[in-house]
Parts: C-alpha cells; structure tokens; sequence
C-alpha cells in the first residue's frame, strides 16, 4: 500500500460520487465494481483483499483501508466488490475529516458495515437498508447529497483465459499458463473439462482431470477467478462435484466459479467408459443435478437437504460441503459458488441459465443473431421472475495473436487442421484485430469473453494479449 495509507484519491473520487448519485451517502455501498477498477485496487496495495483480511486484527484505530476489508469480508462482500468498498470507505473518512465528524470506530470486535444499493438482498440484509455491528456508532443527522458534475461511468469488459490445450498439458504446464495469465491482468484462467482434445484421434494428448488441476491453482494464484467452462454434467455425480468445488473455492479464498454443461463429446465418453445417454435425459440429469448442487450449497447449516428426481436421490443430508463463505462466517444465507451455464440450445438451455446461472455463455460459432438471442433469454429471465441485469452474457472466443499478422498464421500451423477449424470461428492476427472483435462482442451486449487458447506453452500470446488488448477493455 501506498506510504500516505490512502488509495488513489481519482479512485476514491468515482466510488464517493457514484454513492452520491445512489442517494447512499448515509451508509456504506456495497455495489459491483469493473475488472479495471479492481486491478487498479490490488496493483496499488500489492496485496489481494483475502491477504488484507487474513493478516490482520481488529483493534480500536481509526477506520482504516485494512479495517474496511475486514468489515466488508464480514458483511458478506465477495471480492469482486471490494475495491469500491474500500474506496468509498476511504472517501467517506476523508469526508469525516473535512466535516469534523461522521463516522467512527471504537473499540472491540471489527464491526459490520452498513449496506445499501441492490445486492443487499442477496446477501440476506433487510430491504430498510443494512445492519450495524458492535464497534460503529452512527453520525447524528444525514451527509447531504452534493451535485455531481461530469459523473464518470465505468464500462468495462471482463477478459478471461480459456484453456483447452491441443496436445494435453502437464500440471506444471497448466500452472505455468495460470500464473501468466494473472501477472498480465486477466480477470480470471478457467479450464475446460475434457478427457479427449480438439483431435480426437490425436495419440500425443495425455488428460488431466479438471477439479484436480484447479485445486493446485487455487493454493499456487493469488488473484484470479478459476473455473470451469463447462463441466460435464456426465462425468460425476451432482453430491460429489458440490463437494468438489465447494472445496476448491475453499481452498482458493473464495476465488472459484462453476461452469456446467450436460456434456456433448461422445466419443470421450465411450472412450472412457462414461454412459453418454441421450440429449434429452442429459438435459434432465442437469436440470436435477443443478437443484441438488444448489441445495447443498444454500441450506442452512442445521437444516436438511433431501431430493427425489429421476436420476438422482439424497435422502436427509446434514453435511454440507463448506465454501469460502462459509468459513469466514458470512451473515446471511448460505450460498455456493458462482454458476455459469451456456450452449447453443434455443430452449432448455436459457431456462436452465433463467434458474440457476449467475452468467449466460453463448459458446462457439457466434452469427449476426446474438443481440436476439439476448433479448429472448433476458425475455425468459424475466419469466423466471429475476432482473436480468443481474446475470453476466459471457462467450467463448478463439484466439491465436502475435505482434504481427504474419506471425499469428505461423502459430495457427502448430495448431493443426483441427485448431485452425477452431480458429475459423474467432481470432488470428494481432492485438488489434482482438480488439475490434471485442468492441463487436461488446455492441452484441456482451460483458464478459473468454480467450479460447489452444497451445499451453505460448506464454508470450497471454503477455502480448495483457499488454495490449487487457488495458482496453474498460473503456
């Protein structure tokens, strides 16, 4: 953190204003914040908010930027949200000091903070606004809204790295990709889910198991989100792979999302001994197996989970598998990881994604039609009876980049005939032909995209897409 303790007062700036613009100024915001802003946040403290949290104890000082992390994490704040949580915290107490009063710490336990704006329902607060906790007493009277000129906005697209190596990877391999695409800014390094490789019949590929490989991540990064695009709903049992990733996120501080799918590569399946039953019984087994991960994750610790379905039954489970939430303590009710469902289905798969999803991926092969697609699935979301502001629109892009156009088609030869019928779909030049797909992507509506890499050991591909195509995605 910078000597002076505070954060960036540009920073601070945009998180006070846009409290303002909220009418929150009474109570501390907890609101979503871009993938910029956030590495602006950690570049400044070199320190990621689960470092900040765990190092750290309550005491009676000053509210402080350390004492903010701590009461968001205990207010049930997810990680994404905590930069503007500390920069509005931080504004506020600069505020504090310019008025000679506000808010103030006292001693005893790390209080709560108070929550407002529109994810206090989600984490459990009543619609009245937030709770206080032990260590604040509330300022007499209300800070007065103040008018804002020229209120910046942030627009920002989440960069992600994708991963589905031509030839297999080695651990190592993997870890060695995780770790670049953290240190060149990605918002995140997600894993496909597969035993068999874009060739089929390649005899080179060697797999490895996905959950497996992401639970080493989650000890080895620091940062980024780590997933899954998709798991196959064939290859385990819905109780094992909550448990599963309950315990990856666990392990990862919190940092773990879940992309799931009903599977569709059948000659994997076959080749491995896995039943591949048909579409329609692989959609039911994942409509069912979605209630029961979801169930076990959500019910609260002294409750019971029972489910009868076609497929699967659990009978009076009363141990829950833990998630990172759960182990700091968050108020609020319990809930698991963030869960991504996406394909090309034109009915079961957006119902599935109205349900259950937090992000709606589109897949492969994108055409002219998405902006009617996303209007048919925010139609069927708002079916469902939720906001669909509230769920993330996500695709998959392939990409093979290089400095120059030249050089990106010699890489794309590595990738063989299967990887170029990839590629066809996506991305082969230089940064900035990725960046006139993404502002493409991002007029379809689009706010999350994923970086489809085919060759684990092209290290300089993700440094070259960091440097040059990550700073621009916010606008």
């Amino acid at each position: 953190m910078p000597a002076s303790g505070r954060l960036d007062p540009d920073l601070a700036q945009q998180a006070i204003e846009y409290c303002y613009q909220q009418d929150w100024s009474d109570g501390l915001p907890l609101v979503p914040v871009s993938q910029p802003l956030l590495d602006r946040f950690l570049a400044q403290t070199a320190r990621g908010p689960q470092e900040i949290i765990g190092s750290l104890e309550a005491t009676g000082r000053d509210c402080t930027v350390e004492l903010a992390a701590i009461n968001a994490a205990m207010a049930g704040c997810l990680p994404e949200y905590f930069p503007v949580v500390l920069a509005a915290f931080e504004a506020l107490m600069l505020e504090r000091a310019a008025r000679g009063g506000g808010w103030q710490s006292t001693s005893g336990p790390a209080p709560l903070i108070v929550v407002y704006g529109p994810v206090r329902g989600e984490l459990g607060f009543n619609a009245a606004g937030g709770v206080f906790g032990p260590g604040f007493r509330r300022p007499e009277g209300r800070l007065r809204p103040r008018t804002l000129s020229n209120p910046r906005k942030e627009t920002a697209m989440r960069l992600r790295v994708l991963l589905e190596p031509r030839y297999g990877a080695t651990y190592d391999q993997i870890l060695a990709l995780a770790r670049t695409t953290e240190e060149a800014g990605f918002d995140a390094f997600f894993r496909s889910d597969h035993y068999l490789g874009i060739e089929p019949n390649e005899p080179a590929l060697r797999p490895t198991d996905s959950w497996t490989t992401l639970a080493g991540l989650a000890i080895q990064t620091s940062r980024v989100t780590l997933g899954t695009l998709m798991t196959a709903g064939t290859f385990r049992q819905p109780g094992q792979l909550a448990v599963e990733v309950a315990t990856v996120d666990a392990m990862s501080g919190g940092r773990v999302e879940l992309g799931i799918g009903t599977g569709w590569y059948e000659r994997e399946h076959h080749a491995f001994g896995i039943p591949f039953p048909p579409v329609g019984e692989r959609f039911d087994r994942l409509e069912e197996a979605l209630n029961v991960i979801t169930g076990l994750w959500s019910t609260p610790p002294e409750g019971r989970f029972s489910f009868t379905g076609k497929h699967f039954q659990l009978d009076e489970c009363a141990n829950f598998p833990a998630t990172a939430r759960d182990l700091a303590g968050t108020p609020g009710p319990r809930r698991g990881p963030r869960i991504i469902i996406g394909g090309g289905g034109p009915r079961r798969t957006p119902a599935l994604a109205a349900r259950f999803a937090d992000e709606f991926n589109t897949g492969l092969g994108l055409g002219a039609g998405l902006p009617e697609r996303f209007a048919y699935f925010r139609q069927v979301v708002t079916e469902h009876g939720r906001d669909p502001a509230g769920i993330r629109l996500s695709t998959t892009l392939p990409v093979c980049c290089a400095a120059t156009r030249a050089e990106a088609e010699r890489h794309k030869e590595f990738l063989g005939e299967a990887g170029a019928r990839l590629l066809s779909a996506g991305v082969v030049g230089d940064p900035g032909d990725v960046r006139g797909r993404l502002e493409q992507l991002a007029d379809a509506g689009l706010d999350t995209v994923y970086f489809h890499i085919y060759d684990v050991d092209y290290l300089d591909q993700v440094r070259l897409l960091g440097q040059e195509v990550v700073p621009h995605a916010g606008g």
